[in-house]
């Protein structure tokens, strides 16, 4: 599915955000990101704001997934508009999650089960609903 495209520049965007909040609350924090099969993480030396810097990373990937769906040349082609939609939805709720659930969302690999169906239930939504207003639309002619 096309929402796969989206996943490993949106992963790393997640990542980077909790780079930014690491090192926003703490300049000389040091920092590592470890990428794997199960996904990537970031160790961060110190942070003085635990809730910014794990909401930080869900944020950054939704805004520029969000502003990825808001393009004209993104919003003109269904396909690209429904997975950066999706990629938008996975990392505002996981950005939520990971805030106010965080030794379980880290403790288990629960709320992973979850991302297969963000990625395909949210496009075939946006696939339908623009069909069905375009059906309802009055035809010009």
């Amino acid at each position: 599915m096309l929402s796969a495209l989206f996943v490993l520049p949106s992963a790393m965007i997640h990542e980077a955000g909790h780079v930014a909040a690491c090192l926003a609350g703490n300049p000389g924090a040091q920092w590592s990101l470890d990428v794997g099969a199960d996904g990537a993480r970031v160790w961060c030396s110190g942070t003085a704001n635990l809730p910014a810097y794990h909401a930080s990373g869900g944020l950054a990937a939704a805004a520029a997934a969000g502003a990825a769906a808001a393009l004209p040349q993104v919003r003109r082609r269904q396909h690209l508009f429904a997975a950066a939609s999706a990629t938008f939805a996975w990392h505002l709720s996981t950005s939520v999650v990971e805030t106010l659930a965080h030794t379980w969302y880290v403790a288990s690999n629960s709320w992973m089960w979850a991302m297969p169906v963000v990625l395909v239930a949210v496009p075939l939504a946006l696939c339908a609903r623009r069909r069905r207003a375009a059906a309802a639309a009055p035809s010009a002619g």
